[in-house]
């Protein structure tokens, strides 16, 4: 089996060998790329809560970055960035749950949160929580990445990592995309990205309980 990765990171040695145990090769084409926004202005004032839902605002910013107090209580989405958050000295990391911004907005009104102060650090576009006292601050971008040509001709499956990978692959295939994708199984790692791939009314075949390659593989 024949699986495209359209990640911007490949596979981990983990999740490769897991693959190959399986008999699936996974064939990285990387359809995004990010990158540090130039300049990041953040409020002089004190959080009571970090939002940070993707590990790339920790590779983009809170690596380099020691404004921020390592104590303040992190709200995350995910095992990959609780580990890149706990990875530059965060010691209070929470995961919400596995949906995104949703599954933040849920935990904070589950908590009786809404008068606490949020800043919320992401990507430059992205899903607001439609919540007060949250601040928004974008500290890198996500930019179309065109890979080197390759065929389709003998891939089973697709996995969409975000919302922009599926995105930048419409922007590779133009008006063929639809064409591209029909006889190929379509995988979301999650929902935010499952509903981005069905605006276009194509169907998604697969999304894993939990926002991850392994468990994507897993589950093939």
């Amino acid at each position: 089996m024949n699986v495209i990765l359209t990640s911007e990171d490949p596979p981990s040695p983990e999740v490769q060998k897991l693959a190959e145990e399986k008999g699936i090769k996974i064939i990285h084409v990387p359809l995004i790329k990010t990158i540090p926004l130039e300049e990041v202005n953040i409020p002089n004032k004190e959080y009571d809560f970090l939002i940070i839902t993707s590990a790339k605002t920790v590779k983009h910013f809170l690596a380099e970055d020691t404004s921020i107090s390592r104590n303040t209580p992190v709200l995350t989405t995910g095992e990959k960035t609780k580990k890149a958050l706990e990875s530059v000295g965060f010691k209070n990391v929470i995961i919400a749950g596995n949906r995104g911004v949703e599954s933040i907005k849920e935990y904070i009104l589950k908590h009786h949160l809404q008068e606490k102060t949020f800043l919320f650090l992401r990507a430059e576009k992205g899903k607001n929580i439609e919540l007060q006292n949250i601040d928004v601050i974008p500290v890198y971008q996500t930019v179309f990445n065109r890979p080197k040509e390759f065929s389709f001709s003998e891939i089973n499956a697709i996995i969409f990592t975000s919302p922009s990978t599926f995105l930048s692959f419409k922007e590779l295939f133009k008006e063929n995309f639809r064409e591209v994708l029909k006889s190929i199984t379509i995988i979301a790692i999650g929902n935010t990205t499952k509903e981005e791939i069905e605006k276009e009314g194509l169907k998604v075949d697969l999304v894993p309980p939990k926002p991850s390659i392994r468990e994507i593989i897993k589950l093939l």
